[in-house]
């Protein structure tokens, strides 16, 4: 679980973080924690730290976000891909895998 600034939240699937073990790298690139952008960093910066997503043709798409959400997260939440790129991250929370 991901969690922002302002309450907001996201929850990943380990499938998420780690691509590969589904085939999403095509589609999802890797998931990152990015620190800053173009040389800013917070405060300067002032979406903060955000998770970003990193697909080989440089967008994810809504589409994408719809084939790489899990059942009861990401798309399945909010159809936008833009829901998955947490803004202001204040804090990370990783969970056993529900069996």
């Amino acid at each position: 679980v991901v969690y922002a600034l302002d309450g907001y939240s996201q929850v990943f699937a380990y499938e998420n973080v780690f691509p590969e073990t589904r085939g999403w790298e095509e589609t999802q690139g890797e998931m990152v924690l990015a620190i800053s952008m173009d040389d800013k960093k917070p405060p300067e910066w002032q979406d903060g730290y955000r998770i970003a997503f990193l697909p080989s043709d440089g967008e994810y798409s809504n589409d994408d976000c719809a084939a790489t959400s899990l059942p009861g997260q990401g798309w399945h939440l909010y159809e936008s891909a833009g829901a998955r790129w947490v803004k202001n991250v204040v804090r990370m929370e990783v969970r056993p895998c529900a069996k």
